[in-house]
């Protein structure tokens, strides 16, 4: 019997909410931005907590775990071009344009980190407003 392929992207099953989960809406509301296509929450070990959009799982998982390789990777260069004797510095974000993509992540301070994509006409002051915004989220509710 022939395998059929979905007409649109399964949704993305998630881990059950728990402390570090975002609260329930706030990636959907982050598809609102200008060329939006998908919304990530990821965990410090690369694992998918949530996603919001229109990305497959797999491809959703497959995105987080290398997320979570390039902020480590970033981190690790930051480090190393840091002055010396300063404390070494945080990473706020970072941003990956592509000729067709558009990529602008987050770590939180529990660890996870947010991450938005977008197509590669996005209107990127508008992808950071909407990741700003996510995190003013988690700070509120973190602080509860």
């Amino acid at each position: 019997m022939p395998l059929s392929t979905p007409a649109s992207p399964a949704p993305v099953a998630t881990r059950p909410h728990d402390a570090s989960s975002l609260p329930s809406g706030v990636l959907d509301e982050a598809l609102a931005a200008a060329g939006v296509f998908a919304a990530l929450h990821v965990s410090a070990d690369g694992l998918l907590l949530d996603s919001a959009g229109a990305l497959h799982r797999d491809t959703a998982e497959a995105a987080a775990a290398a997320l979570t390789a390039a902020t480590a990777a970033i981190r690790g260069c930051g480090t190393a071009i840091a002055a010396p004797g300063l404390a070494r510095p945080g990473l706020s974000r970072f941003c990956g344009e592509f000729a067709t993509l558009t990529l602008l992540a987050q770590p939180l301070a529990d660890g996870s980190l947010v991450a938005l994509a977008g197509d590669g006409a996005a209107d990127l002051a508008a992808m950071d407003l909407a990741l700003s915004d996510v995190a003013a989220e988690v700070r509120r509710r973190s602080s509860r």
